[in-house]
């Protein structure tokens, strides 16, 4: 018999509460809010309606993501109108009951969630749009990144219900966190590790003598520095002779896994659009506008022919190249080691593949801004002695060829050795030109050293430190276009050695679709 009750809890609605299920479900990812915080190159973030791919397989419920320890899984996830509905179970363990009782009296009642990017946009107003990501895993939390992930139900029950998990296909895809404990291992970890601080004390009192004869001093300190000074008292030279640390079995203090992987911003590639591969084909075809002597004009007299004009296209393909790496763990770095090594080779995988990417994207953008100048789709900038009025001259001049292609100047991408030029500029009484800091008056722009961006004349400044010196260009978004498939991690066992190998690939191809897009900045 169920017992079910409506409370209201601030803006936390639980809608029912009854002895039959423990599960939260809530919205885990509001649809077009923005995040509380800056999350990446200065950005906000929100996520577009339906950008949650379905999923397969295990996504674990955490406390604050706390990965040491899952309290459930995640058993549904679907898209509604307002956000991305999750419903989880949670276990029932010491930690998962302590969570569920926060849960359940209103303490706790907001989610967070851990994902892999797929694809995005940078949207009017500095911000990161999410538009396809993959659920990698949920926490219950206290201060989420955004106000509207809340819980919207909590349902107890007195049986914990049927949980399985499902064998690893190796032939789809996978998120890049594996936490396999159950909960009966969890359990057994608490007793080992209750039983080895007990150890430990009993350790220590064996090496503790039974009794020490305390030594009192009845003498004032003037008398005992005066029978020093005469050489009648060795009192102050005494050698310590109790015990030390060195008589103890102390073990090493355990302070949790400080493993820090560095991930590399994509900072080039996230400023040209993306697209989803077709499903075949080793390369992707496209057309590219070749020429246009379409004109509209007055007829001349009635009966006359109007003006004539063809547009024509060239096609284009660009390969689809194959991205991956691989490892091995023996089985007992696995399952025995304190770190999970695991998360962190996948990740690391992850992270390799991401800069492969940028290395690719940097070359096939250095290669177009070259061919470009070659072309003659250009502006020229003073290779020495420039000063602020030569780069405005040359904002004019590629917005002019921008504005006759029906393009947008969405902004100009610089090297680290010009984006140290334009700081240093100065004006003829010797101001900054720049506004680096402080109020300042009469500024044509603003550079940010931390995040490494700026603006002339409202025009956006982004450096890349890993372009080659000397190159700078304007450029539209769609001049460039990266064509990428989802990361895959496969795996597979070794019964002979007792090892398990792991890998991840993914394809991507770097397409110019609007070559002209791209306007050189040459320096004579």
């Amino acid at each position: 018999m169920s017992n079910e009750t409506n409370l209201i809890l601030d803006d936390l609605v639980i809608r029912s509460m009854n002895d039959e299920t423990r599960t939260v479900e809530g919205i885990a990812i509001p649809w077009g809010e923005n995040s509380r915080g800056k999350v990446e190159n200065g950005l906000l973030e929100r996520f577009a309606p339906d950008s949650v791919e379905s999923w397969e397989g295990d996504v674990h419920l955490y406390y604050n993501h706390d990965k040491d320890i899952p309290i459930g899984r995640v058993t549904s996830g679907e898209s509604t109108k307002d956000g991305y509905l999750v419903r989880a179970y949670i276990s029932e363990t010491s930690k998962g009951n302590d969570v569920y009782e926060l849960v359940k009296d209103g303490t706790i009642r907001k989610f967070s969630i851990g994902f892999l990017p797929v694809e995005h946009r940078v949207a009017p107003g500095n911000i990161l749009e999410r538009t396809k990501v993959r659920l990698v895993e949920v926490s219950l939390v206290s201060q989420p990144a955004y106000a509207g992930a809340e819980v919207l139900s909590v349902r107890s029950e007195s049986e914990n219900p049927q949980v399985h998990t499902d064998q690893v296909n190796p032939s789809k895809e996978q998120t890049v966190s594996e936490n396999t404990v159950s909960n009966e291992a969890l359990d057994l970890q608490e007793v080992r590790d209750a039983v080895e601080t007990l150890e430990r004390k009993f350790e220590v009192l064996a090496t503790t003598p039974a009794s020490v004869e305390e030594v009192v001093e009845t003498r004032s300190a003037g008398e005992i520095l005066k029978s020093y000074v005469a050489g009648n008292d060795n009192t102050l030279e005494r050698v310590y002779a109790g015990g030390t640390t060195a008589d103890a079995v102390i073990f090493d203090g355990y302070i949790g896994d400080l493993t820090r992987i560095v991930d590399e911003a994509a900072i080039l590639r996230s400023l040209f659009s993306r697209g989803t591969l077709p499903a075949e084909g080793n390369n992707i075809e496209f057309a590219e506008l070749d020429t246009n002597t379409i004109d509209v004009d007055i007829q001349t007299a009635e009966g006359d022919d109007l003006s004539f004009g063809l547009v024509s296209v060239t096609s284009r393909t660009a390969p689809v190249k194959t991205y991956g790496g691989y490892t091995t763990l023996s089985r007992q770095e696995i399952e025995r080691a304190s770190v999970n090594m695991v998360d962190h080779s996948l990740r690391a995988m992850a992270i390799a593949a991401g800069k492969a990417l940028n290395t690719v994207f940097r070359a096939h953008f250095e290669d177009e801004v070259a061919d470009q100048i070659a072309a003659g789709n250009k502006v020229v900038v003073p290779a020495a002695g420039a000063d602020y009025g030569d780069w405005l001259d040359a904002i004019i001049d590629a917005s002019a060829k921008y504005d006759a292609q029906g393009l947008t100047l969405d902004g100009l991408i610089v090297a680290k050795d010009v984006f140290k030029g334009l700081m240093a500029l100065e004006a003829a009484d010797g101001r900054p030109v720049f506004l680096v800091e402080g109020a300042g008056v009469n500024n044509v722009g603003q550079l940010n050293v931390r995040t490494l961006r700026g603006s002339v004349a409202n025009v956006p400044v982004v450096m890349d430190a890993g372009l080659a010196n000397g190159v700078a260009s304007f450029y539209n978004a769609g001049a460039i276009s990266e064509f990428t498939s989802g990361v895959v991690r496969l795996q597979a066992d070794n019964i002979i050695n007792l090892s398990r190998d792991f890998s991840v690939y993914m394809y991507s191809a770097v397409a110019s679709i609007i070559p002209t897009g791209v306007v050189g900045v040459e320096f004579d």
